[in-house]
């Protein structure tokens, strides 16, 4: 969803670590499970976003690499490609690439070296065909992702007629939702459509302090 970020002019969570260096190859899995809430408010120096990222490398080896799992996942660089695509060829002449689609491009170096050579037509993410679906979804966000702004799901619930919207304090790779180990009887709740499931999940994800409020307007 980083195009639909970009089109839309939402605020990029990204952007708050511009200072950790491309060539580390850790800068992507620090954004990927990284759930500070404060880190990225305006009140954050620099100097605390790099003591975060230098305090996630002492501790790193306890989590499995994405740049390790995705090194055979051709579905992911195609992915990759068509967002760094969107995000690079769609902006405005004037306007510098993100670190995050020099790195997806960089990701996604064999499909770019063949476009380059011999351009085919790139379609990307057609969100509005979502409009045509007319089954339920469960949408499930991160407040604290500092991949994409939160605002990315409200605009994604709206492509679809029939769905649920649910917001977790939590990071992109939603560490805090599976430590707590709700995250299968939430989907199940879902599929299942048993109510009394889903109100009780829905106070266990309070109780954790995980359920993320609109109405909450002084912190948010």
């Amino acid at each position: 969803m980083f195009d639909l970020q970009k089109n839309l002019n939402l605020s990029n969570p990204s952007q708050c670590v511009e200072a950790i260096p491309l060539e580390n190859t850790s800068y992507l899995d620090f954004l990927w499970y990284n759930n500070f809430e404060t880190l990225c408010e305006e009140q954050t120096g620099t100097e605390d976003i790099e003591l975060a990222f230098y305090s996630y490398l002492k501790w790193r080896f306890l989590l499995p690499s994405i740049r390790e799992i995705k090194e055979a996942d051709v579905a992911l660089k195609i992915r990759l490609f068509e967002q760094s695509y969107g995000l690079t060829y769609n902006s405005t002449p004037h306007s510098p690439a993100s670190k995050m689609a020099k790195w997806m491009m960089l990701e996604s170096h064999e499909i770019w070296k063949k476009f380059e050579h011999h351009p085919f037509p790139v379609y990307g993410m057609n969100y509005d065909r979502g409009l045509d679906f007319s089954g339920k979804v469960l949408i499930v966000g991160a407040v604290h992702d500092k991949l994409l702004s939160r605002f990315c799901y409200d605009v994604l619930a709206e492509f679809y007629l029939n769905s649920t919207l649910l917001l977790i304090r939590d990071g992109h790779s939603f560490g805090k939702l599976r430590g707590s180990l709700l995250h299968n009887k939430l989907i199940s709740s879902f599929i299942n459509n048993d109510i009394h499931e889903k109100v009780t999940v829905y106070q266990s994800l309070q109780d954790e302090g995980l359920l993320f409020n609109k109405r909450d307007q002084e912190r948010y």
